[in-house]
């Protein structure tokens, strides 16, 4: 029986150190955001190839990672981050953990 404990014990040890040293940083947050902005506007309707466009999806993606990185907030709670982005008409949550970002709300108006 007390073999038994100790092992459980071992494993729930293990998978709080792995939890806690995988979990994600502002900086990955921002970097996960930026990418997220990135494909959505590469994957937009609106397909143009010239030079003036796609400088301008550039420029409107750092822009808006800009705005991103000041309007979120993140909760840090050591093995996990909770992540809110909120403005005008949109709201975002999403869950930091072992060194990736799941989206568990998305409201648009």
């Amino acid at each position: 029986m007390k073999m038994k404990l100790k092992v459980v014990l071992g494993f729930i040890i293990l998978l709080g150190i792995l939890l806690f040293v995988t979990n994600p940083t502002q900086d990955d947050f921002k970097h996960y955001i930026n990418q997220e902005i990135n494909d959505k506007i590469s994957n937009s309707e609106i397909k143009s190839n010239t030079f003036l466009d796609k400088i301008v999806s550039e420029i409107s993606a750092k822009i808006v990672s800009e705005i991103a990185d000041v309007v979120y907030n993140r909760s840090n709670y050591g093995f996990f981050s909770y992540y809110e982005i909120e403005g005008t008409g949109f709201d975002y949550k999403y869950v930091g953990i072992m060194g990736t970002f799941i989206r568990v709300s998305a409201k648009e108006e």
